[in-house]
């Protein structure tokens, strides 16, 4: 009898705190789309930019005068570049969209 009741509880607590649980996303749909630019500039800016520096750098420094290597080196450091440039700017422009013109 107390085992059972015990599993009752043990199993109906989570399903109680299910219902009573608030929304995972609150405000506006420009919150929404904010926290994803959010998500994705720091996803790349910390892990996967530094992973593309290095690689163009051991790109460069294992090329041994090969120009296919170095130009591979050279434009895998440009493409990061301008990834992180565009991403860092839409994270700007979605933050003036929504400070400035829908406030």
């Amino acid at each position: 009898m107390i085992k059972t009741a015990l599993a009752l509880m043990i199993i109906s607590t989570p399903l109680m705190a299910a219902v009573a649980m608030e929304p995972a996303i609150e405000g506006d749909i420009w919150d929404l789309i904010e926290r994803i630019v959010n998500y994705i500039l720091y996803v790349t800016a910390f892990f996967i930019a530094p992973i593309l520096y290095v690689w163009a750098a051991l790109n460069f420094m294992t090329a041994a005068g090969e120009m296919e290597k170095i130009n591979q080196g050279k434009k895998l450091f440009l493409w990061t570049t301008i990834g992180l440039l565009a991403i860092i700017i839409s994270k700007g422009f979605i933050s003036y969209l929504n400070n400035v013109v829908f406030q």
